[in-house]
């Protein structure tokens, strides 16, 4: 506190434009964040609706007579650890 008080005569206000710049640097980061997910699942989803699902193209990788499909979406719990999730709908499940 010494030390910054030696830079600034109004220490709080310093703070206060200090953490204000932070949390818009934060938001643009964030948000640039969730785009480049949803680019990702966009893609990922224009993917398997021009060329199928590998489950598709490879059956025998999976038991017959189920070949689940599945769907890439946005984690709806906005978990930055886990962006987006497969859905998969399978008869054996």
């Amino acid at each position: 506190m010494t030390q910054a008080q030696a830079y600034t005569r109004n220490l709080s206000g310093t703070l206060e434009d200090l953490l204000a710049a932070y949390v818009e640097q934060e938001a643009v980061r964030r948000r640039a964040e969730d785009a480049g997910i949803d680019r990702a699942v966009d893609g990922a989803n224009r993917f398997h609706a021009a060329n199928g699902h590998l489950p598709d193209d490879f059956p025998t990788l999976l038991a017959p007579p189920a070949v689940p499909q599945f769907d890439v979406c946005r984690n709806p719990r906005q978990c930055a650890a886990i962006p987006f999730v497969v859905s998969l709908q399978s008869s054996r499940l």
